[in-house]
């Protein structure tokens, strides 16, 4: 009945081969649903929804573009954040969800969009969403001796080591470390992946970075600050345990297959 598609980015291309390839697979969810939830923010997306001349019914949702559901107002703090969430027909509603970020507020309002089109009503909606305390290893913010820890280690691409980053420097106080390891399965593309995420690190700011895998390796060459280098989740943990101090904010994230759960073990 309906499909929900949230985004197209640089994923799983090892397997698909390039970007185009991922959206045409991505929405061949069109063949077999009558309504499509689309975030009206992607408009890489949206342009290869509009070519495919899909006929059933589309529900967009964001917060730039025209959109039957979207948020306003946002206000995003450590913990969480706050927003008004309009559906339409039902009208709007005052959000208070415990997960952070803003790539969050748009997985709130795909959500959102479905239930609304379920039937369910406005103040259901505000009650589930507000009550969610998220999933382990997925933006899982923790305090250890004084220092806060990002830990969002069940996988990564381009586009949410971007946004976890992102998270880092919005909630830092102190120094914001970031300890980043490989994001694999991007095949040809997985060089200039890793060197745009070092450049971002050097364009926000980010004070110590620990690179774990050889492909980090080539994103602490762009960064050109203060940098670390590890082969393995565990080597990089003892880097972090002499390196941090109170105050300090720590991001962790990398691809599963790095491990990255081991660097706060022990």
């Amino acid at each position: 009945y309906c499909g929900v598609l949230t985004n197209i980015g640089l994923a799983h291309l090892e397997g698909f081969g390039d970007i185009e390839t991922v959206r045409r697979t991505k929405l061949e969810l069109l063949d077999y649903v009558k309504v499509a939830v689309v975030n009206a923010d992607d408009v890489f997306m949206m342009e290869g929804i509009k070519a495919s001349g899909f006929k059933g019914k589309i529900c967009r949702y964001g917060i730039k573009n025209t959109a039957e559901v979207y948020a306003t107002d946002i206000r995003l703090h450590e913990r969480g954040s706050s927003f008004r969430l309009h559906t339409g027909a039902q009208g709007f509603v005052e959000m208070h969800p415990k997960i952070s970020g803003m790539f969050n507020i748009y997985n709130i309002l795909a959500a959102a969009s479905a239930g609304s089109l379920l039937n369910i009503k406005l103040p259901d909606i505000k009650q589930a969403i507000d009550s969610f305390e998220g999933v382990p290893m997925r933006l899982e913010l923790k305090e250890l001796n004084g220092v806060t820890v990002i830990s969002d280690v069940y996988n990564a691409n381009p586009a949410s080591m971007e946004e976890a980053v992102k998270e880092l420097v919005r909630i830092k106080k102190g120094r914001a470390i970031a300890v980043l390891g490989d994001m694999l399965e991007l095949g040809p593309y997985a060089g200039e992946a890793h060197r745009r995420i070092g450049r971002l690190l050097k364009e926000l700011g980010i004070d110590i970075f620990i690179a774990v895998g050889p492909l980090m390796e080539l994103a602490a060459s762009e960064f050109q600050g203060v940098s670390y280098t590890s082969r393995a989740s565990a080597e990089a943990g003892e880097l972090l345990k002499d390196i941090r101090k109170q105050g300090d904010s720590v991001l962790i994230k990398g691809s599963r297959g790095m491990n990255m759960e081991k660097v706060l073990e022990g």
